[in-house]
């Protein structure tokens, strides 16, 4: 598989406290309608099949709408917006979207509780219009991705976050572990949660979705946690070639973040050892290697 990103826009409505992006993209995107078309043709010329539309907010991006049209006549088999899910909460603008054939969507939840969740994307509008966005989304039988960050406000809450979205017949759920860049921050380094403590939490939530059969994968979580999981772990997609296109050049995303995780010599033994980034580094800075690599 080749899956290529269109980094549509820097800009943004919601503030994330755990934004990594807003660190290691040093420039404000340049993106133009003829740019992204060409780079869209080329790839797929070249043998991508999977396109996937991010930010920044991509709904944020005047020519969305646009740019979805043309991924379905180029004939991508695969087409994702990833967004925080405050604009469709007008079904108009969502019916724009689908029009054109289908479409999936991948959109970020983390609490129940509107003030934890809201607290957490810095917009007091959030929780209303992503619950709004979610109902609309699947009144138009999208398919829909919901992304959970685990922080320390929202672990204790994965297998209800989990007994929610497959009531609302939500395609897949992704649990995301905390990603930062640095430890500097204070309202950051609050968000952090041991993954011990985490364990019998999200445990939970994957055993409920296992025999419900509700579809969920984990995002930047190192292998050597929850090994009987691993291959629900996204590092095990195997994409033949991943390109990010900002709008002046590529860049690619695993290299961005490349200097933010750290490996120790036991990783040398571990047969992921080949697709697994390692363990972030402020993790490690903050807590040591006792939870990982036993």
């Amino acid at each position: 598989m080749k899956n290529l990103k269109i980094i549509t826009t820097s800009d943004c409505n919601n503030k994330c406290i755990f934004c990594i992006f807003r660190k290691i993209r040093k420039k404000r995107n340049k993106l133009t309608i003829p740019s992204a078309k060409l780079v869209m043709g080329q790839c797929k010329k070249k043998g991508f099949d999977r396109i996937f539309f991010t930010g920044g907010e991509p709904t944020l991006y005047p020519a969305l709408e646009e740019l979805i049209k043309y991924a379905h006549e180029l004939k991508y088999g695969y087409i994702l917006v990833g967004s925080n899910g405050l604009n469709f909460k007008n079904i108009e603008y969502c019916k724009k979207l689908i029009k054109y054939g289908k479409c999936e969507f991948a959109i970020s939840i983390h609490s129940l509780d509107y003030m934890v969740n809201n607290y957490l994307v810095q917009n007091n509008e959030h929780f209303s219009s992503a619950i709004q966005g979610l109902l609309n989304l699947k009144k138009l039988e999208a398919s829909i991705t919901v992304r959970i960050l685990v922080t320390r406000m929202n672990f204790k809450e994965l297998l209800d976050l989990s007994l929610f979205l497959n009531k609302n017949k939500v395609k897949k759920i992704q649990f995301q572990f905390y990603c930062m860049a640095e430890t500097r921050d204070k309202q950051e380094r609050n968000l952090v949660v041991r993954v011990s403590e985490i364990e019998p939490y999200i445990e939970a939530a994957m055993t409920f979705c296992i025999k419900n059969n509700q579809e969920f994968n984990l995002l930047n979580f190192p292998f050597c946690f929850l090994k009987k999981y691993n291959r629900y772990n996204c590092d095990n997609l195997e994409f033949e070639e991943v390109s990010s296109f900002d709008g002046e050049e590529f860049c690619d995303c695993k290299e961005q973040i490349k200097n933010l995780k750290v490996k120790n010599k036991k990783c040398e033994d571990c047969p992921h050892n080949y697709i697994c980034g390692g363990v972030w580094k402020y993790y490690i800075d903050l807590f040591g290697w006792d939870e990982f690599c036993q």
